[in-house]
């Protein structure tokens, strides 16, 4: 059997200054551009709460200030948005009413939810009869008809998109 090897000291604890960089504090090591970056530094706070401790807080504590935890959630739910198109009639006897925004299309589904649809369906092949469940979950009256019409009918703005994603490609591979 071998015995323990022995290590001896390196001597490099007397080669060093022992006051070097004490005055200050710990010396940073790390190299220039590799600062840790907060990530929640550039986040959008959309509300904040203040939390006191369970605890009854004893006569004479002095308040040092907060510890902030910032806590990010998905919050989906229904919004309903009713437009009131005014509606006026000229002395000459014609018809003036307000006009739907653009991207409402004609649909009575705003274009988030529509793209929500279109994602779950084809990206994340969600079937129709569970997107229509889910959504009925969060309030959104809709039948499996309009689900079905939202994911087939009108998709020729993606169409033309992928035409010409296709073309481009093919021009560049010559």
């Amino acid at each position: 059997m071998k015995k323990r090897p022995r290590f001896k000291p390196s001597g490099m604890e007397e080669h060093t200054d022992a006051d070097e960089g004490q005055d200050e504090g710990k010396e940073d090591t790390r190299r220039p551009g590799s600062d840790k970056r907060h990530k929640t530094a550039e986040l959008v706070i959309h509300e904040e709460r203040i939390v006191a401790p369970s605890r009854r807080i004893p006569r004479g504590s002095r308040f040092k200030g907060y510890r902030d935890v910032v806590v990010q959630e998905l919050k989906i739910q229904c919004h309903n948005t009713r437009y009131r198109l005014e509606r006026w009639i000229t002395p000459q006897g014609k018809s003036l009413c307000g006009e739907l925004p653009p991207e409402l299309a004609g649909y009575h589904f705003g274009p988030k939810l529509r793209s929500y649809i279109l994602y779950q369906h084809h990206h994340c092949q969600v079937t129709q009869p569970l997107l229509h469940e889910q959504l009925r979950e969060w309030g959104i009256d809709i039948s499996t008809g309009t689900i079905d019409a939202i994911l087939t009918s009108d998709h020729d703005a993606f169409h033309a998109e992928k035409d010409a994603l296709l073309e481009r490609g093919l021009g560049s591979a010559r």
